[in-house]
Protein backbone atom coordinates (compact mmCIF):
# COMPACT_ATOMS: atom_id res chain seq x y z
CA UNK A 1 0.00 0.00 0.00
CA UNK A 2 1.66 3.31 -1.31
CA UNK A 3 1.59 5.79 1.22
CA UNK A 4 -1.15 8.19 -0.68
CA UNK A 5 -3.24 4.77 -0.17
CA UNK A 6 -2.79 4.49 3.60
CA UNK A 7 -3.52 8.68 3.60
CA UNK A 8 -7.07 7.83 1.31
CA UNK A 9 -7.91 4.52 3.81
CA UNK A 10 -7.41 6.47 7.32
CA UNK A 11 -9.26 9.67 5.72
CA UNK A 12 -12.06 7.16 4.59
CA UNK A 13 -12.04 5.72 8.01
CA UNK A 14 -12.38 9.39 10.03
CA UNK A 15 -15.01 10.47 7.36
CA UNK A 16 -17.12 7.04 8.06
CA UNK A 17 -16.39 7.21 11.63
CA UNK A 18 -18.03 11.17 11.29
CA UNK A 19 -20.93 9.43 10.10
CA UNK A 20 -21.89 6.86 12.38
CA UNK A 21 -21.32 9.26 15.19
CA UNK A 22 -23.55 11.41 13.48
CA UNK A 23 -26.04 7.71 13.23
CA UNK A 24 -25.77 7.59 16.79
CA UNK A 25 -23.62 4.50 16.72
CA UNK A 26 -20.42 5.34 19.29
CA UNK A 27 -19.62 2.30 20.00
CA UNK A 28 -19.13 1.46 16.55
CA UNK A 29 -17.32 4.54 15.52
CA UNK A 30 -15.08 4.10 19.10
CA UNK A 31 -13.89 0.91 17.35
CA UNK A 32 -13.43 2.08 14.15
CA UNK A 33 -11.54 4.72 15.31
CA UNK A 34 -9.43 2.70 17.26
CA UNK A 35 -8.61 0.98 13.84
CA UNK A 36 -8.02 4.01 12.53
CA UNK A 37 -5.23 5.18 14.52
CA UNK A 38 -3.57 1.55 14.99
CA UNK A 39 -3.69 -0.02 11.55
CA UNK A 40 -4.23 2.98 9.14
CA UNK A 41 -3.17 5.89 10.60
CA UNK A 42 0.69 6.99 9.49
CA UNK A 43 3.35 8.65 11.72
CA UNK A 44 2.39 12.38 10.19
CA UNK A 45 -1.51 11.66 11.09
CA UNK A 46 -0.82 11.17 14.20
CA UNK A 47 1.29 13.74 14.61
CA UNK A 48 -1.77 15.79 13.06
CA UNK A 49 -3.75 14.52 15.54
CA UNK A 50 -2.00 15.67 18.00
CA UNK A 51 -1.15 19.30 17.17
CA UNK A 52 -5.01 19.35 16.69
CA UNK A 53 -5.89 17.98 20.14
CA UNK A 54 -3.36 20.23 21.59
CA UNK A 55 -5.35 23.25 19.55
CA UNK A 56 -8.91 22.63 20.57
CA UNK A 57 -7.11 22.45 24.39
CA UNK A 58 -5.49 25.49 24.18
CA UNK A 59 -7.25 27.52 21.92
CA UNK A 60 -10.68 26.41 20.98
CA UNK A 61 -11.32 29.58 18.29
CA UNK A 62 -7.95 28.99 16.62
CA UNK A 63 -9.27 25.24 16.23
CA UNK A 64 -12.65 25.92 14.78
CA UNK A 65 -10.85 28.46 12.52
CA UNK A 66 -8.40 25.72 11.09
CA UNK A 67 -11.43 22.83 10.85
CA UNK A 68 -13.47 24.88 8.97
CA UNK A 69 -10.51 25.98 6.17
CA UNK A 70 -9.27 22.19 6.87
CA UNK A 71 -13.07 21.32 5.36
CA UNK A 72 -13.12 24.02 2.66
CA UNK A 73 -10.06 22.99 1.35
CA UNK A 74 -11.70 19.26 1.57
Amino acid sequence: MTSTESQKSFLDAIAHIDWQLEAGLHDDARDAFEHALTKLATPEDLDRLTRLAETFTNDPYVAWVHAVVATLSM
